[in-house]
């Protein structure tokens, strides 16, 4: 992955939880959505550890399944709701 396109999505994660609209909760998930394509892999060797933290933090909660065993509301989601 080229090292231009993580930079763009970082750069608009960082937007939208600096100056993004609604509260903290809908600017974590609004940055995620920036970010959500990112792999591992395209991160430097140094900042992997990091990714991993953050996803882990952004995915504490299983997601919501209905009855037929479909994801009604996404882990992130389900995770950004508990947070006050």
């Amino acid at each position: 992955m080229e090292i231009s396109y993580l930079r763009e999505k970082l750069s608009l994660a960082k937007y939208e939880l600096a100056i993004g609209a609604g509260d903290v909760r809908e600017r974590l998930y609004d940055a995620f959505l920036a970010m959500h394509t990112l792999r591992e892999a395209d991160f430097p060797e140094q900042y992997r550890k990091d990714w991993r933290w953050i996803k882990k933090q952004l995915t504490r909660y299983e997601p919501i399944k209905d009855y037929e065993g479909k994801v009604f509301i996404g882990s992130v989601q389900n995770t950004l709701r508990r947070i006050k």
